[in-house]
């Protein structure tokens, strides 16, 4: 079933699914939107490692206990018009910025773009 994300998983929600939701967690297409244009797709199949081999080698060194969350990373491949999540100014673009996974939902944050100089660098 679903469950409500409470304060904790604010950040990572609203909702989290269950193992039983999801029949293949190596494909599953994650798309990542800036203010609604689609900058980047892809497939959870072109990762580098599979997720059990990820959590595998992770418990080689530490316990999981439920709700430890693993990040895997992002799309990369460009979208439809070719743009790039590697080509995206996000001091200008506004938001939201939206990363969607099939199954699991879209996590969508937002972005509020400042008019002021960024300073000095160093």
């Amino acid at each position: 079933g679903r469950y409500k994300g409470s304060d904790t998983f604010g950040a990572m929600g609203p909702w989290l699914v269950t193992k039983d939701e999801i029949a293949n967690p190596d494909d599953l297409t994650v798309t990542c939107k800036a203010g609604g244009e689609t900058i980047a797709e892809d497939s959870t199949r072109y990762y580098n490692y599979k997720i059990a081999q990820v959590v595998s080698f992770i418990s080689q060194f530490l316990t999981l206990d439920p709700g430890d969350v693993v990040s895997m990373g992002t799309a990369f491949k460009p979208g439809a018009r070719r743009k790039s999540i590697h080509h995206a100014n996000l001091q200008y673009t506004p938001g939201p910025i939206e990363i969607s996974i099939d199954g699991l939902g879209t996590l969508s944050n937002p972005v509020v773009v400042e008019d002021r100089p960024l300073g000095r660098w160093r």
